[in-house]
C-alpha cells in the first residue's frame, strides 16, 4: 500500500523497529542512514530520496515540482528519513541539482 505524505513523497511502508527496554517496554529505534541523495528520476519526472544503509537501499518518489529548491527538497528528504524510521541529518542529505 502506498502512503502520501508530506511534500507528496511515497512510502511504501513505514517500520520503526522496535526494541525491548529491561522494563519490558517497547521503544522506537532510530536507525543511522549511511548516504542521503536527492536526485532527479528523469524517466518518472520526480525527485527521487535514495536512503543507503549498509547494503539496504530505500527508494522514494516525491511529487515534488522539478524547479523546488535545495531547502524544499532537504526538508522533504528528512521526512522521508523520519517515515522510514531512520535519523534526519542534515549534513548527511546530498541534493544533486539539475543543470541550469
Amino acid at each position: 500500500m502506498l502512503i502520501r505524505g508530506l511534500y507528496g513523497c511515497y512510502s511504501e511502508r513505514i517500520s520503526l523497529h522496535p526494541i525491548a527496554k529491561s522494563s519490558g517496554e517497547l521503544e522506537d529505534m532510530d536507525m543511522v542512514a549511511d548516504r542521503v541523495e536527492v536526485s532527479w528520476d528523469a524517466n518518472k519526472s520526480k525527485w527521487l530520496v535514495r536512503i543507503q544503509s549498509g547494503e539496504e537501499v530505500i527508494r522514494r518518489h516525491c511529487d515534488l515540482p522539478k524547479n523546488t529548491g535545495e531547502e524544499i527538497l532537504r526538508e522533504a528528504a528528512q521526512k522521508t528519513l523520519r517515515d522510514e524510521g531512520y535519523q534526519a541529518d542534515e549534513a548527511a542529505i546530498s541534493v544533486q541539482q539539475l543543470a541550469a
